[in-house]
């Protein structure tokens, strides 16, 4: 039995990461899909794909899964490994405010899961004030810099912003309107979070 991929899509609040989600809910490419959140509310899920609901699940008719995933994360993943249907990739939306890379650490500890890299999701028409903000520009720095791949939505990659992003992290950089949830999602070659940073290899075709 193969290992099942982990993706975390980590990036500060309102990067856009909840509109990335439903992305990869109405367009599976026939994957089923386990998406991990926080929180439901955020997630606008089409009714007509909608099979049911409660209070820590939804279930939709193309085979994707979504959860909560409650106080302990590693019980969740347990769960989930234990259950009848495993799924084809596990994602985990990581809150605006947590560090991705210790998200990630999951798929180290889990032997039945396959680290597929981390994608940070970076609001493009506000991302260089983020960046200046006293408050909150280290977090979101350090957001970006543990990186397999910087999604930039809102916004098409200006020079100045691929220049900044470039100061903080070696990641390739897709913009939202060229992305396709299919190279997002599936990088050429499986790896390990690397202890030193992430690792970039398995993110280069049609990327920036």
């Amino acid at each position: 039995m193969t290992g099942i991929p982990l993706t975390v899509i980590g990036g500060y609040l309102g990067a856009g990461k909840t509109t990335l989600i439903n992305q990869i809910l109405r367009d599976p490419k026939g994957k089923r899909y386990l998406i991990m959140v926080n929180d439901f509310g955020a997630i606008n899920v089409d009714a007509s794909l909608l099979v049911s609901a409660d209070e820590d699940t939804i279930q939709l008719s193309n085979g994707c899964v979504c959860c909560t995933m409650g106080a302990d994360l590693f019980l969740a993943i347990g769960d989930i490994l234990d259950g009848d249907i495993r799924p084809d990739h596990i994602v985990i939306e990581a809150s605006g405010i947590a560090d991705p890379a210790k998200i990630a650490n999951v798929a180290v500890a889990e032997p039945d899961l396959v680290y597929q890299g981390i994608i940070t999701v970076v609001d493009g028409e506000n991302i260089l004030d983020h960046l200046q903000d006293r408050f909150v520009g280290d977090q979101v720095r350090d957001q970006i810099r543990v990186a397999d791949l910087i999604y930039v939505a809102k916004a098409e990659i200006s020079d100045s912003l691929a220049m900044q992003l470039a100061t903080i992290s070696k990641a390739p950089i897709m913009e939202s309107d060229a992305a396709t949830i299919e190279m997002l999602l599936s990088p050429s070659t499986p790896k390990q979070p690397d202890a030193n940073g992430p690792s970039h290899a398995a993110y280069t075709n049609g990327t920036r």
